[in-house]
């Protein structure tokens, strides 16, 4: 996986809801910004890790994304949250590089998200997990594993946000309950936490490999 850990997303978050600005009727609306405006928190809001390039978007798709502007125009909404005086892309990174890329300075139409930013979190995996633009298996399952990690989400809510299987997401939450039983102190256990080091800063990947060999 890439560098966004739970970690970094729980420390972006703590940080996001306390300034988080939402619709003043508590409904999604669309407002006008400029491309420029709109900045991306790829630790809070790309689930595509892009794992082997430590970039946000995949340069090819902006491109694509360029040549089809230059034909219709505008593209669909940006789905955007407020923190504080700043505009934060939740779902559309592709388009909004695509539009800085092109230099347009016109405003263009965004949807402002009314709801949490963990539900905006949710949001942007979803409508990423419904695309074209396929979300590797490996990467929606750092996603859930962030989840798990975090708390505040169901078996069932991360199985659906993140179209992983039920089982996966079972297997995280025994990787997880074997980390933080304080009662196994078997020396196989120990040997696994330690290789570990932090569990919110570990990957999927890492997590799961260490477990496995620490049998």
């Amino acid at each position: 996986g890439g560098a966004h850990t739970a970690q970094a997303r729980e420390e972006a978050l703590l940080v996001a809801e306390g300034t988080l600005v939402r619709p003043a009727d508590g409904k999604t609306q669309i407002v006008k910004l400029k491309p420029k405006q709109i900045i991306i928190r790829a630790e809070l809001f790309q689930p595509r890790e892009f794992a082997y390039g430590g970039r946000d978007t995949d340069k090819r798709h902006v491109d694509r994304l360029a040549r089809r502007m230059k034909n219709v125009g505008e593209l669909d909404p940006i789905v955007v949250i407020k923190l504080g005086g700043q505009w934060v892309c939740v779902d559309g990174h592709h388009r909004v590089t695509a539009y800085k890329k092109s230099k347009r300075t016109e405003e263009i139409k965004c949807a402002w998200f009314a709801g949490s930013v963990r539900e905006a979190m949710d949001e942007g995996m979803r409508r990423n997990a419904a695309l074209n633009l396929e979300v590797p298996l490996a990467d929606r399952q750092e996603e859930a594993w962030k989840r798990v990690l975090l708390g505040g989400w169901t078996k069932q809510q991360i199985v659906k946000t993140c179209s992983i299987a039920e089982g996966t997401v079972s297997h995280m939450n025994r990787v997880r309950a074997r980390y933080m039983n304080g009662d196994d102190e078997s020396d196989a256990t120990r040997q696994f936490r330690m290789s570990v080091g932090k569990l919110k800063a570990s990957s999927w990947s890492n997590a799961r490999l260490v477990n496995m060999n620490a049998e």
